[in-house]
């Protein structure tokens, strides 16, 4: 018995079963070599254009990718001095901070001496 392809197996199946379809079953072989010879040109036809496409895109944006590429270089100098702005800000507030600290310190002494001073007025009386 010979190999049996899914055409064949339709005929049989058509032919036994369904007699007024058995005279149809060439056109399924017809429609389905069609179909099938549409969906690899469709696929070729669509794998031409994707590679057109890209080659367009590559060769339209090349020369501002160069472009972008220097404003992100520039941008990316612009944050690293706004970084050492940034350090040096909060170096200044740390140093303002001990100051400030200082001065506090040097405040309470004041205090405790204007109230000594208070004190012994006070007992000088």
């Amino acid at each position: 018995m010979p190999r049996l392809r899914s055409g064949m197996f339709i005929r049989q199946f058509n032919t036994r079963y369904y007699p007024l379809v058995a005279r149809r079953t060439p056109h399924l072989d017809s429609a389905r070599r069609g179909t099938q010879s549409l969906l690899v040109g469709a696929g070729l036809s669509g794998i031409f254009f994707n590679l057109a496409l890209q080659i367009w895109i590559f060769h339209h944006f090349d020369s501002r990718l160069d472009v972008i590429t220097d404003i992100l270089n520039g941008q990316t100098r612009d944050l690293a001095k706004l970084t050492a702005k940034t350090d040096n800000i909060q170096k200044t507030v740390g140093c303002v901070e001990k100051q400030a600290g200082s001065l506090e310190g040097t405040v309470g002494h004041i205090k405790t001496t204007v109230d000594r001073l208070k004190w012994t007025v006070d007992r000088l009386k």
